[in-house]
């Protein structure tokens, strides 16, 4: 969704993983749409450099050594 707008659907995540450097996604842009077209064009532009993801927790718990919370 484009700026948490669920009717502004701009692509779909394809991959999902964790890398040494964080969290790694992979997506495509409907460039059938306006706004992923714009959406596109920021984040080639330098402009967008940053998302968020939703999801929904199976599982989880507090881990105090870490001072974590571990979600899997």
């Amino acid at each position: 969704f484009w700026q948490h707008d669920p009717y502004l659907e701009i692509g779909t995540i394809n991959k999902i993983e964790e890398d040494n450097f964080g969290l790694k996604i992979e997506g495509t842009i409907n460039m059938d749409s306006e706004t992923a077209i714009d959406a596109y064009q920021m984040l080639q532009n330098s402009e967008v450099n940053s998302l968020s993801i939703g999801f929904n927790v199976v599982s989880a718990y507090n881990c105090h050594q870490r001072d974590a919370r571990i979600i899997t």
